[in-house]
């Protein structure tokens, strides 16, 4: 497996030139004529901070992230996830805060411009009936069927056709991410809005820092694990320094606390030995390291310590 990490410049880079229609002075490029910038920024930064697949943020559901309050946001995989491994996944609260943004300003737009296109396709539709958040189901009614399942069960291609209408008619869709029409981009349509973007850094290529070629999604899985890794090799080392004064650890703890089984559990990787390829990178991600997690923060905890702190709790 080619692991490409990208550096905190190259990120911001990407993010900010790329997908967000800035000048690399920071600028916003007037010339710029992108669309759904609002959403592919908030789209990036999930794939970034979760080490969540295309397949897997691309098809995500509104209700999956809940209005948050300030906080981060954790939901299950399995119908998305690759070979249907079902895993759970953390949200970042600063990603939250982006995903609430979109909410309110481009999507909220995009979905009351598409109404009449809804309509017409709402007979191929699949329209929800009920969402019982608190349990994470979903009923609705596809093909003449009525059907109720975990959010995380509802596979990819019915994720694509799920609408709620209100009563008065009003259509709005159950995907996260929308683009024109209603229905959400295609991951082809995702791998189009990646070359766009290498190729808008590229116009910049006397100002900007030297990228990669052809960044993809993948490339920002492989960015998460590599920023994570470390973090998690850190709070481990720190845990056995403790551990020296209070004692051997059990063997329970050992596991917990043992960084590349972490996150093999947070990237769903069948075998270690596909996790293992991360550890040739973890020296050279230091600035992005440090930015990445002072983002992926809340005020008290790191997100290697929370992700240590959930495993603890689901060991006990």
């Amino acid at each position: 497996m080619d692991v490409r990490a990208l550096s905190h410049a190259q990120w911001m880079a990407l993010r900010n030139i790329g997908f967000g229609g800035e000048l690399p002075s920071g600028q916003l490029d007037q010339s710029y004529r992108g669309q759904s910038t609002v959403r592919n920024v908030c789209a990036v930064d999930l794939a970034l901070t979760s080490g969540m697949r295309l397949t897997e943020w691309s098809t995500l559901l509104d209700v999956e992230i809940p209005f948050s309050g300030g906080s981060g946001a954790s939901l299950v995989l399995e119908a998305c996830a690759k070979n249907g491994r079902r895993r759970r996944v953390y949200i970042p609260s600063s990603t939250v805060k982006a995903v609430e943004l979109y909410r309110g300003t481009e999507r909220k737009s995009l979905v009351r411009n598409v109404q009449d296109a809804l309509r017409r396709k709402l007979p191929t539709l699949a329209v929800v009936t009920n969402v019982d958040q608190a349990a994470g189901k979903l009923a609705y009614r596809h093909k003449g069927l009525d059907r109720r399942e975990k959010f995380a069960l509802i596979p990819p291609e019915v994720r694509r056709l799920l609408v709620a209408v209100n009563e008065d008619g009003y259509i709005e869709p159950l995907s996260l991410f929308v683009g024109r029409g209603g229905r959400p981009p295609s991951q082809r349509r995702w791998h189009q809005y990646f070359e766009d973007a290498n190729d808008r850094v590229a116009t910049f290529a006397n100002e900007a820092p030297t990228m990669p070629s052809a960044v993809t999604p993948h490339d920002l899985r492989h960015t998460f694990a590599v920023v994570l890794l470390r973090s998690l090799q850190r709070r481990a080392a720190e845990l056995e320094r403790s551990r020296r004064r209070t004692g051997v650890g059990t063997i329970s703890e050992h596991i917990v606390h043992n960084p590349l089984l972490t996150l093999q559990r947070l990237l769903g990787h069948a075998s270690p030995a596909t996790t293992m390829v991360y550890l040739r990178y973890v020296d050279e991600s230091d600035e992005l390291i440090q930015r990445a997690f002072e983002s992926w923060s809340d005020n008290t905890r790191d997100y290697a310590a929370y992700v240590l702190d959930e495993l603890e709790a689901q060991s006990s």
